[in-house]
Order: structure tokens, then sequence, then C-alpha cells
């Protein structure tokens, strides 16, 4: 689905710049009340508010990310919203070698209740926008990151690992005050990912009904189906030589040689000095090469100021602005 290009909402320099009036929330809360002080980093603990926008949906345990719990308020205005996502897009995609849109949507009602259905109410989702965008190679898609975080008013950041796609998306700020949708989705994945991913959209939508009726058998079945597509993707890209990876220990090292004709097999050289001869493509994950947790998961990344729940249940590094990644992981 190609980017509609249609009125420009926000214009000037400036058009990413909607600090004014902007609360962060989502996976984190600036207002939150600090209750400790994390003994391993020193950084100060602190407890979300509990309010109507930007607070935590106490029964679900879920960070209220918009400003409205109606659906059809929500679908209307994420409609309006699309020119500012298309442009977001563009702006992840400007100057990096054979990156793209691949599309944009406005979740349908039947969606929005599905996932209701699975304890995901409406004003807790950021999904009713979303764009995805896409890069040929693993570097591409580092260079997309870092336009994201750079130019757009990112609230959240996270992976998208249902079904073991191992995908990146960020919870961008699209609306203004006022606005009942707030916050959207832009997903960055490989060209591989994209492909894989509408070639199983029908079987994803099978999983998702299987789950809200309680059918988790069925639900699995099809998650495996899904997997293996993924898992195909995942080794089309494939990998090079000094490309940092995670094994499926959860050791991580270096790819010293991949065979990407047949065997689809690397051989990786652990930091702690050790040589993995065999191990299929497909049971990697990549890891950015400056990822400070990989040396040491109790050391803050860059630019974390503080440390708060996270919608996942787990204590998330933050700069009260974004999401940096879970405690100790």
């Amino acid at each position: 689905m190609a980017a509609e290009p249609t009125e420009t909402v926000h214009d000037g320099e400036d058009d990413f710049d909607l600090s004014a009036g902007f609360r962060p929330h989502g996976s984190v809360h600036p207002s939150g009340e600090v209750t400790a002080f994390d003994e391993a980093t020193g950084l100060p603990i602190v407890r979300r508010a509990a309010a109507s926008s930007g607070g935590l949906d106490v029964e679900n345990a879920r960070p209220i990310v918009q400003a409205s719990d109606d659906p059809k308020e929500l679908h209307a205005s994420a409609s309006e919203q699309k020119p500012v996502i298309a442009k977001m897009a563009e702006a992840a995609v400007s100057g990096v070698p054979g990156a793209k849109i691949e599309g944009m949507r406005v979740k349908e009602a039947e969606a929005v209740q599905n996932k209701n259905d699975r304890g995901k109410p409406p004003e807790t989702i950021d999904d009713h926008l979303g764009a995805r965008v896409s890069a040929k190679t693993p570097d591409a898609v580092e260079a997309i990151k870092e336009n994201i975080e750079a130019k757009l008013p990112v609230r959240t950041s996270d992976k998208i690992d249902s079904n073991g796609l191992n995908a990146d998306k960020y919870g961008v700020q699209t609306g203004k005050p006022g606005d009942a949708n707030q916050q959207s989705e832009l997903q960055v994945v490989t060209r591989d990912q994209a492909k894989a991913m509408k070639a199983t959209d029908d079987l994803y939508d099978r999983q998702k009904k299987a789950a809200a009726v309680g059918d988790q058998q069925e639900a699995s079945r099809l998650g495996e189906q899904i997997k293996t597509k993924f898992d195909d993707a995942k080794e089309a890209a494939g990998f090079s030589k000094g490309d940092r990876v995670k094994l499926p220990d959860g050791r991580i090292g270096t790819i010293q040689f991949y065979d990407s004709k047949i065997t689809k097999n690397a051989r990786v050289l652990t930091d702690d000095g050790k040589m993995v001869a065999s191990v299929k493509g497909k049971n990697l994950e990549r890891v950015a090469p400056t990822d400070q947790r990989e040396r040491d998961p109790h050391k803050p990344p860059e630019g974390a100021t503080h440390i708060a729940p996270g919608s996942d249940g787990k204590m998330h590094y933050t700069d009260l602005k974004r999401d940096l990644g879970v405690v100790g992981e």
C-alpha cells in the first residue's frame, strides 16, 4: 500500500516539533513519583501515576496512550492524521539507500474489538494508525532507526516479537493537544520481513481470532506456520562477517563466517572467547553493534535518566521521553 500524498498538516521547519503541551507517556511516564533508587545504577525509580491520559489502565496493567477510549473517535482521529504519519515515514527513509515506505493503514473496528477481547483496550493501543517502512539490508534498517530517533517525536520504542518476527517499532506522536488519537505506530523491517508479513496476513488474522475466543491450540498451530515464514525471511536477509548477534543461549558474539548459499549456517565467536562452529542463521538474533548492554546488562544505556515500570511488567530504562530497554537484559 503506497503512501498517499495528501494535505500537509504541520508546516515549516518544525513539522515534528510537537513539544507544546506534550507530556510524554506510554511505556514510561515522567510525572510518576520517585519511589526509590536502583542500587546497581543509581537511577531513580518512578511509579507511574494513574491518570485519564498518560496514566495506567489498572485493570489491564497497560499504559494509556490515547486521549479517548471511544473506538469511533479514535478511528476518525487516526484517519485525519494519515498525512502526519505519511510525512514521518518519509522522514524515516530519507537518505537511506533502498529504503521505502511499505504502506499505511487505519485499524478497522473489527480489529480494534479483537484487541479489546484479548485484554488490550482501545485507549492502550497505539496502532489505530500505523505505517511500515523497510530497507534491503540490516545496516539500512539501523540508518532508518537513527533517522526516526533523531527527527521524529518518539514516545516509545519496542520490538515486535510475536511469532518470532523480531522487528522494531516506535510509538510516535501524531496527535495535537485535544486529538483523540495521540500516538501511532511506525514499524521498521527488512524487505524480506515485509514480504513475509504480507504473505502471512491471513494466517495472523486467523491466529488473533482464535486467541480472542480462547482456542490456544489453534492459535499456536497458526503461529508455528507464521514463524516458519519469518525464519525464512531471516535466512534470506543473511549475515555478514563482523555482524553482532545473540545466540539461542543468550550469549553475544560476532559472525566469523556465514554460508548464504547452501547450509545457511554461521560460525560465531562469542564474547567469552568460544567459537561456535555451526549455528542456523534463523536461530540468531541480530543486535546493534553499539549496544552498551551487550557488555554489561546492568549498565544503563546512553541517555537513561530514570527507571520506570513498562507495560510488560518489567522495569525499563528511560530518559522520560523514550523506552530505552529492559533493565538487566
